[in-house]
């Protein structure tokens, strides 16, 4: 999202993938390790996400996954809506590892997007600024963000009010772009269909669709790697490379 506009096709595209951790510092700590170059999304003494950029195409977020009482569900489903609460019910579901893909527009805000949606029957949509202030930084950046009641399909987000991604970026373990995300689903052909209807859009080769007895992402791959990497319950893999001793 280096170059946002105000595309109006609301069309969505794959932003990037959600890692859920048990301890962010930790996973930070071996994302590094593994060759990852990783920034946490905010002052590190606070931040609830880090990041992991390539140059072009979907970065990896690593977020926290944290139990919410029953009160705190009523409160985000009056205050977000339902279907946030729907997606924390399924992450509860999920532990650690890959949990949810996000989708993105080029524009500033997501009118075009809910627009296209609502006259598709999807529903109901409540955008949601957000803010986070990236560290070393005093301003913070903001986006519009919204859930589909459904899941199993991406949240979807705007553009950033100014670009986030690095003008730079180098992974000592040689990693040079997300290629592929994979999923695994009862029908494959049925989600498809669903994800083209959600997205506007048929989707491209970065989204790897396959069978398993149930919904869940199962492995990211990545150009540039030399052998397979895990972080955490997450598998990292490499285009056409070797598992390493520990890996998956």
């Amino acid at each position: 999202m280096n170059q946002p506009h105000q595309d109006r096709t609301g069309q969505l595209f794959l932003s990037h993938v959600v890692c859920m951790v048990a301890d962010l510092d930790e996973a930070v700590t071996q994302a590094r390790d593994e060759g990852f170059t990783t920034a946490y999304g905010s002052d590190p003494e606070t931040a609830n996400n880090a990041l992991v950029w390539s140059a072009t195409g979907p970065f990896v977020e690593f977020a926290v996954s944290r139990p919410f009482d029953d009160e705190a569900l009523s409160l985000l489903a009056e205050n977000v809506g339902p279907q946030v609460v729907n997606r924390i019910t399924y992450q509860a579901t999920l532990g650690t590892g890959w949990a949810h893909t996000a989708a993105e527009t080029p524009a500033h805000d997501l009118d075009a997007v809910v627009a296209r949606l609502t006259d598709a029957g999807v529903g109901p949509l409540k955008p949601v600024r957000w803010r986070r202030t990236p560290p070393g930084e005093s301003d913070p950046v903001s986006w519009w963000l919204s859930h589909p009641m459904n899941p199993h399909l991406p949240f979807f987000m705007s553009a950033y009010s100014r670009p986030q991604r690095p003008r730079a970026i180098s992974h000592p373990n040689g990693a040079t772009e997300l290629t592929r995300v994979h999923i695994a689903t009862p029908e494959p052909a049925g989600y498809t269909t669903e994800l083209s209807a959600f997205l506007g859009t048929r989707p491209d080769g970065r989204w790897a669709i396959t069978s398993g007895d149930q919904h869940r992402i199962t492995a990211c791959t990545f150009a540039g790697l030399t052998e397979h990497r895990t972080i955490g319950d997450a598998a990292f893999l490499a285009e056409g490379g070797t598992r390493t001793a520990d890996g998956p």
